[in-house]
């Protein structure tokens, strides 16, 4: 089973790179301000990783996005 949180970060990821024009390379200067954390990031953005809380509140605070949680 697929996890919807994971795939709507990643749908995140994706959509505000692709937005912003940039490389792996270049969303990994953003946002860690270096280059290395580009496999991470492409990890996440394809679903083959999950991110801590840490790592979760991170990339939001860089990427000047909030997570809400909305009751169904």
């Amino acid at each position: 089973m697929k996890n919807p949180l994971k795939k709507k970060f990643a749908q995140f990821l994706k959509e505000k790179r692709a937005a912003k024009g940039l490389t792996y390379k270049e969303f990994s200067l953003l946002i860690y301000g270096e280059e290395n954390k580009k496999n991470y990031l492409q990890r996440l953005e394809k679903e083959k990783g999950s991110p801590n809380l840490k790592s979760l509140s991170f990339i939001c605070q860089k990427l000047n996005t909030e997570v809400l949680f909305n009751e169904h």
